[in-house]
């Protein structure tokens, strides 16, 4: 849904690693130098979640984010008159620019910006297929050149305006790592700049909250956030909490970059500490598979309480929390594939496809129909190597489904009719050829 940009001291390039260290040793608090001065951002938050063009559906306004998002920056310490927030109907593409060149005029050279957009993504038409288009609340969908907010205004008007050295950008949208050009032209103009989005610039988004959601918890101080148990959450923690959270709750593959930083500039120190599940299988902001009733979830392990697991899943724009027993519980496995191979994209109709690269799990495939590259995980790949059989379920009765891999005499397998969280390994008496 949303795209931002920040204004950074310090920065890395896009990258994420699930490494979770389960001793959480003692935090230096004092750790990291502070990315950017509240005290002296400004910041434009546009969130769009009705429009005028009844050809663009609306999203549900259940506990909006981008409100929250922007509530949170004031508690951060930016200063309430310093941020600019334009909802739904206010959204315009006029609004949006005047916006951008107020807080333009008003700043100086050491103004951080930060800009975050939150709704629909999408390309132009035709030669201007190029362009990524944040969607105004008046844009005409088949006319967006002529009517809807091209996020090169940021580089090719605003820049030329703004005085500030650094910029930090965030998208949640379809197409959202767009942003990522953005913010390396800024960085290439000598500005810090930042940017973290939901999505791969060719890449559809996710329609829940989880971009937003996670970069709250960031300038919250969301303990499951820092991963190296410092006390303190840098920018390429947030960038990997955002890529985690994306991955394991939306199956997505976000896209971030900085130019001009630290990547151990801080965003906040930690508030809101987990403690350790002392447990080898299971550790303190892992995120697995959770049975609740009779459906398994995305869970992301807060901690436990004697024989318990607490975890938390994530519902559209909402926290709800689970107790579970170590047997409801599974860890996440993916399944791998040499690049080059020719395979189909799982989309209703089945697109042939080839695999070009592999990031995290996540491969890049060139969709011949489309002509676009996009990323996915494996539960989106149909390769020639899977095969046909008989499972045993966990209800003990023989079903349809495939095999996706083996391991010596185990086979990992998924079951005709069910979603990827059922996919687990059997040995070899669970399948029938």
């Amino acid at each position: 849904m949303i795209a931002a940009t920040l204004l950074i001291q310090g920065c890395k390039k896009d990258m994420f690693t699930e490494t979770l260290d389960n001793s959480q040793p003692m935090m230096d608090l004092g750790a990291g130098e502070q990315l950017f001065n509240p005290a002296n951002t400004k910041a434009l938050i546009v969130g769009v979640l009705a429009y005028e063009d009844p050809n663009l559906e609306s999203f549900s306004t259940y506990h909006r984010k981008d409100k929250e998002l922007m509530d949170e920056l004031i508690n951060y310490g930016v200063p309430n008159e310093n941020i600019i927030g334009l909802f739904d109907e206010a959204a315009t593409r006029e609004n949006i620019y005047k916006a951008l060149h107020h807080i333009a005029i008003e700043s100086d050279e050491e103004t951080n910006f930060i800009f975050y957009f939150a709704g629909h993504g999408f390309n132009g038409w035709y030669e201007d297929a190029s362009s990524i288009y944040f969607a105004n609340y008046d844009i005409k969908y088949i006319h967006p050149d002529k009517t809807g907010f091209n996020i090169n205004y940021l580089t090719d008007k605003f820049r030329l305006e703004f005085p500030g050295n650094s910029i930090f950008l965030m998208a949640d949208c379809c197409k959202s790592g767009g942003l990522v050009n953005v913010a390396q032209e800024f960085g290439d103009y000598g500005y810090q700049s930042v940017a973290i989005t939901s999505c791969f610039y060719t890449d559809w988004s996710t329609g829940n909250w989880t971009f937003t959601q996670k970069m709250i918890d960031a300038f919250k101080g969301d303990g499951l956030i820092d991963m190296d148990h410092d006390g303190a959450i840098t920018l390429n923690e947030t960038m990997q909490g955002v890529a985690r959270g994306l991955k394991y709750i939306d199956r997505q593959k976000s896209s971030s970059a900085d130019f001009n930083c630290s990547a151990d500039a801080k965003i906040k120190d930690v508030a809101t500490m987990y403690s350790p599940t002392g447990d080898d299988t299971y550790a303190t902001g892992q995120y697995v598979f959770g049975k609740v009733k009779k459906n398994y979830h995305t869970i992301e392990i807060t901690g436990k309480t004697g024989d318990q697991f607490e975890g938390r899943y994530y519902n559209y724009a909402d926290y709800v929390t689970f107790y579970f027993d170590a047997a409801d519980l599974k860890v996440p496995h993916f399944v791998h594939y040499d690049i080059d191979a020719d395979v189909l994209i799982d989309n209703f109709t089945d697109y042939p496809a080839d695999l070009l690269a592999e990031a995290d799990d996540f491969y890049e495939m060139y969709n011949a129909v489309g002509g676009q590259t996009v990323w996915h995980l494996y539960e989106r790949i149909i390769s020639d190597d899977e095969i046909p059989a008989l499972i045993l379920d966990p209800d003990g009765a023989w079903v349809n489904g495939q095999i996706l891999e083996q391991s010596g005499d185990n086979y990992y397998v998924t079951y005709t009719g069910k979603g990827y969280q059922w996919d687990e390994w059997v040995s070899s008496d669970h399948v029938d050829f």
